[in-house]
């Protein structure tokens, strides 16, 4: 149990670092290419939303877990 709840950590931290990679790329497109977002009149960050929700999501979903497995140690100790 303890080695799932570290991998989860990890996965957590994975996730953050994905969703901030992907938060730097939007931005440097919006920044080279601001023609784009002015024709379709978006902000920049639009185009990050949907990495924002499947970050949220990840999370969650691994706090859950986390959460169960900590209580299940509590449980046995």
């Amino acid at each position: 149990m303890e080695k799932l709840d570290r991998f989860l950590s990890v996965l957590m931290g994975s996730f953050f670092g994905v969703f901030i990679g992907n938060l730097v790329y939007y931005y440097y497109k919006y920044r080279r290419f601001p023609e784009i977002y002015a024709a379709r009149s978006a902000p920049w960050y639009y185009d990050a939303l949907p990495a924002l929700i499947l970050f949220l999501i990840a999370v969650i979903v691994c706090l859950i877990i986390k959460r169960h497995i900590r209580r299940k140690r509590q449980k046995t100790d």
